[in-house]
């Protein structure tokens, strides 16, 4: 499927290949993880925050030698990050930076892709002002 370009406002524009909405992730048996990536193109320095249900887990700020051009980190049950049950994570952008790629994947224990990719969305706006919040549900056994 080619992706699909979709404005958000006030200026930006959301180019999707993959975006599901929820997944279900083995955390006990299988100790499946979430690897998400965030790549920032442009002027400026990154602006963002990745929460769970509504508490922050990182920003920009949280990686040595910030700012960089990616970062990457492991939602995983061993330190807390994929609890039991279901969580709402959301990527929250300012676009200080005009250009990000968010790539979120669901691996096996040893960082192997599980089906689809969950989210690889690029978000773009040559507007200071714009931001934008991207959620996923997922739902941990």
């Amino acid at each position: 499927m080619p992706p699909i370009t979709v404005p958000f406002p006030n200026d930006g524009t959301a180019t999707v290949r993959s975006n599901e909405a929820a997944r279900i992730v083995n955390t006990s048996a299988n100790r499946e993880t979430i690897v998400c990536t965030v790549t920032s193109r442009g002027g400026g320095v990154p602006t963002f925050v990745f929460t769970r249900d509504g508490v922050e887990l990182l920003r920009p700020s949280s990686f040595p030698g910030h700012p960089l051009d990616r970062y990457q980190w492991i939602l995983n049950k061993d330190d807390g990050t994929l609890p039991d049950g279901k969580s709402v994570f959301v990527l929250a952008l300012s676009f200080t930076t005009t250009q990000y790629t968010f790539v979120m994947e669901h691996c096996d224990e040893f960082g192997a892709r599980i089906g689809r990719v969950l989210k690889d969305i690029d978000y773009e706006s040559p507007n200071g002002e714009d931001t934008f919040a991207e959620a996923i549900q997922i739902f941990c056994e």
